[in-house]
């Protein structure tokens, strides 16, 4: 475990101009600004970045997975960045890159904003100067405001210098901590399956009682290691079986810390229906609900610090690709 969390972490800072004032306060219906940003940045990054598309072959964005062959695999960007999948461990991987814009949801349109972007992994950090001209692309295509583009250009960009999981946590561990804030920015999808009387699998609405803060950072812890085999290691635990063994393994641990470490903690998370949204994959519309709000956590919070810094990093929930779940971490 030692060496997980030496995955590196960079924040890249886009100081933007749009060409006129803009907020995404109101949400759009079947949207948020995180799935916005998201929907943009895929955009843009198969333009840059996709080895097929420049080649003249039909671009990975829009392609089902059972279609979807990619000689490049390994060297595309475009398939770490925004599809990562995992052929062994036959599973999604979290997407390393994180897009916040917080100027954007005031309550008076704003016309310069700051974007950050947040890469971790060393694949991810590594195509840096992808990402960024990605953004460029972005704003020359324009984000989706009330069905019109709305073009942006970035006037300045900083690079935060990168650092480890291991770093971030050493840098607030000289405190004595007694309570963490976690703020959900964007929407937390929490979904549980119910069992009918014919023994029938249903999916049931994201609900503020369907939440377990454990459940969620050890899905993180999880995801976290799967990407890390899928990244540093591939010659070892080279099969489904191993990797979901060890995975499942860094999951008990994060959920046993929080077990221990936590004195209690309370959910203030309200339900928002977000509206519905065409799927790609079938045409179909379907609603997306989720969860909004903030969960306070009292205990000793600095044997937590790795984990907390972990699901910041990563979100929680499901279809974070979609901007779903993003995580601020507040420390007191």
């Amino acid at each position: 475990m030692s060496d997980l969390f030496d995955l590196p972490i960079q924040t890249l800072i886009f100081y933007c101009q749009a060409e006129r004032p803009v907020h995404f306060r109101f949400r759009q219906d079947g949207a948020t600004l995180g799935t916005t940003l998201a929907g943009a940045f895929g955009t843009a990054l198969v333009q840059v970045g996709c080895v097929r598309q420049r080649g003249g072959q039909p671009r990975c964005l829009g392609m089902t997975r059972e279609d979807f062959i990619c000689s490049n695999w390994g060297n595309c960007p475009f398939s770490w960045l925004f599809k990562p999948y995992s052929l062994v461990h036959r599973r999604t991987l979290g997407r390393p890159v994180r897009l916040r814009a917080p100027r954007l949801e005031e309550d008076v349109p704003v016309q310069e904003f700051v974007m950050e972007v947040t890469l971790w992994g060393w694949r991810a950090t590594a195509a840096r100067e992808v990402v960024a001209e990605s953004i460029q692309v972005m704003g020359d295509n324009g984000l989706n405001y009330d069905r019109q583009p709305v073009r942006f250009r970035v006037l300045n960009r900083q690079d935060k210098p990168s650092v480890t999981f291991r770093q971030e946590t050493d840098r607030f561990a000289g405190y004595s901590w007694q309570k963490a804030l976690l703020v959900f920015e964007t929407p937390l999808l929490v979904q549980s399956r119910t069992t009918d009387d014919k023994g029938n699998s249903q999916r049931r609405e994201t609900m503020a009682e369907s939440f377990h803060l454990t459940s969620l950072i050890g899905n993180a812890a999880y995801d976290l290691m799967a990407w890390y085999l899928e990244e540093c290691q591939p010659n070892e635990a080279a099969d489904a079986p191993s990797r979901h063994i060890l995975c499942r393994a860094l999951r008990q641990s994060a959920e046993q810390v929080l077990e221990a470490s936590i004195d209690d903690w309370h959910s203030h998370l309200v339900p928002v229906d977000l509206g519905q949204r065409i799927s790609r994959s079938n045409g179909r519309r379907f609603p997306v609900k989720g969860l909004l709000g903030h969960v306070e956590v009292t205990g000793r919070i600095n044997e937590l610090l790795p984990w907390l810094i972990v699901l910041e990093c990563l979100g929680g929930g499901q279809k974070r690709s979609m901007g779903f779940g993003t995580t601020r971490l507040w420390l007191r």
